[in-house]
């Protein structure tokens, strides 16, 4: 009885061993539920990579793409960009004129710029004429050359100085004043820079000043006058010279003003008069010869062109004959000057 006492004793102990054992918390379980967390936290935290497996894998390197070697785009090929013809004046004369005088006790001088010519290279001619007035009674003035005189001179509108390099007539020779006569002369003058068109001119010894001469508009137009003894031509100006058939039946030019001033080509051969000097008008190189007709009040120049010219024999000088009345002398040979400093070969045929 005792035994089977110990027995039921014995297997309540276990029963109740057992259900202790069975309710109480497993600090291993534990442990493990938390290792879960801190493996799911850490699978959060590294994006679905346990530390283990974050350790284990290697780190990813940065994978360098092949670059492109660069192209050089394609350019356009360069143009040329025209450059603006220079706004320089254009060669032909001009109407720019002006006075300005002066009041002295040996009398009253003007001066005057009549016209201005602007040539090929485009220097600059400026025409001008000097008249002496109210000259006490036997007092006799002569007139100096300029040539070389540096208070003679240009001044631009942009303050620019110029001076002379060439002069004829009056301007570059002494003169007997005759009262109340004009005295013409001309002054060459370099070229202007681009745009530039308004001038004054300076006789600084004078104190004389002509402004506002303004080279805009040419006002003449030349024609061409064919010589009938060469393959030659003259070029003219149109308001100043005009063919006229002479009581010979040949042409000649014959200045509109002064209608003995008269220019004429003739057959080559030995000149009448005396060799006076040798000119350059232009391009063209002249002997020049004269003699007088006094009965007539006419002098003649005879102008042999030194130069040889296409399509002409260099054996053959051209004769060019040039009548002058002799009571305005200086202005036939300063007009007929203009001219014959043109002499070329004819103009082609269009």
């Amino acid at each position: 009885m005792k035994n089977l006492s110990t027995r039921l004793l014995r297997l309540c102990l276990l029963i109740a061993i057992a259900a202790l054992v069975g309710c109480s918390p497993n600090p291993g379980g534990l442990a493990q539920q938390a290792g879960g967390a801190a493996e799911a936290s850490a699978t959060a935290a590294t994006g679905g990579v346990t530390p283990e497996e974050s350790a284990a894998a290697p780190t990813p390197t940065a994978t360098n793409s092949p670059s492109k070697t660069p192209t050089a785009a394609p350019t356009d090929t360069p143009t040329i960009t025209p450059t603006a013809t220079p706004d320089l004046i254009e060669p032909g004369l001009y109407g720019a004129a002006g006075c300005d005088s002066r009041h002295t006790p040996g009398g009253t001088l003007k001066f005057c710029v009549e016209s201005v010519t602007v040539l090929p290279n485009h220097n600059m001619q400026f025409v001008v004429s000097w008249q002496f007035s109210d000259i006490p009674q036997g007092m006799t003035i002569r007139k100096r050359s300029d040539k070389g005189n540096k208070n003679m001179y240009l001044v631009d509108e942009q303050g620019k100085t110029y001076g002379h390099i060439a002069g004829g007539g009056a301007a570059y020779r002494d003169r007997n004043v005759v009262p109340g006569k004009p005295m013409l002369g001309w002054f060459e003058f370099p070229a202007a820079p681009p745009g530039v068109r308004s001038f004054e001119f300076h006789d600084a010894d004078q104190d004389l000043v002509i402004k506002n001469l303004r080279l805009i508009n040419r006002i003449i137009v030349d024609a061409d006058y064919e010589l009938a003894n060469y393959p030659l031509r003259l070029t003219y100006r149109l308001a100043q010279w005009e063919p006229q058939k002479q009581e010979d039946g040949s042409l000649a030019l014959v200045h509109k003003e002064s209608p003995d001033c008269r220019i004429q080509d003739k057959p080559s051969g030995e000149p009448q008069g005396k060799l006076k000097n040798q000119v350059k008008l232009g391009d063209v190189t002249y002997d020049i010869y004269g003699y007088l007709d006094q009965g007539n009040d006419l002098g003649f120049r005879e102008y042999v062109a030194v130069d040889s010219f296409p399509g002409l024999d260099p054996g053959i000088r051209p004769f060019l004959l040039v009548r002058i009345p002799l009571q305005r002398s200086q202005e036939c040979i300063l007009w007929a000057g203009d001219v014959l400093a043109t002499l070329a070969g004819k103009a082609p045929t269009p």
